[in-house]
């Protein structure tokens, strides 16, 4: 790998440290993991989990390698093994986009995306830093739910103590 592509695989390192945490965290909800909350738009936070997902296919698989894609059905999804088997999908997809990268040289990416669709043009980095910071996004309204479901969240952030 260069430079670049080494640090994005480094940072995704920290990410998955974060959302194993996460994910011992689903653990415990076992059941409240797939109750909607009117708070949050009547989604659960296995919505909001299989949504994080989405996000990585579209940019990363849809995007980026121009791949045909397609995505969970969140109200199919019954089970924690369910979402995790998700996750490894991700995995995957973030390893031959970050191979990709590689092979590219960091070129840009140009396609169509937004509503309505417009061309845009971004780096593998300027991608990449988008699904990771949408992740940490949810991942907060994720304890938010939790803690209202009444299970107190761990600390699930890059430095934990």
């Amino acid at each position: 790998m260069n430079n670049s592509t080494e640090y994005l695989a480094q940072q995704y390192q920290l990410v998955l440290g974060s959302r194993n945490v996460v994910m011992e965290y689903c653990h415990k909800l076992d059941e409240k993991l797939f109750v909607k909350l009117s708070s949050f738009n009547d989604k659960s936070i296995s919505d909001l989990l299989v949504h994080i997902t989405h996000v990585y296919t579209l940019w990363l698989g849809q995007f980026a390698l121009k791949r045909e894609v397609t995505f969970a059905d969140p109200d199919k999804i019954n089970s924690l093994e369910m979402l995790q088997q998700l996750y490894e999908n991700v995995n995957k997809l973030v390893g031959e986009f970050l191979k990709h990268a590689e092979q590219t040289s960091g070129k840009e990416i140009s396609g169509e995306a937004g509503s309505p669709p417009q061309r845009i043009i971004r780096s593998p980095f300027e991608i990449f830093t988008h699904v990771i910071t949408h992740e940490f996004h949810h991942k907060g309204q994720i304890l938010i739910m939790g803690r209202q479901l009444g299970l107190a969240p761990p600390d699930t952030d890059i430095i934990r103590f």
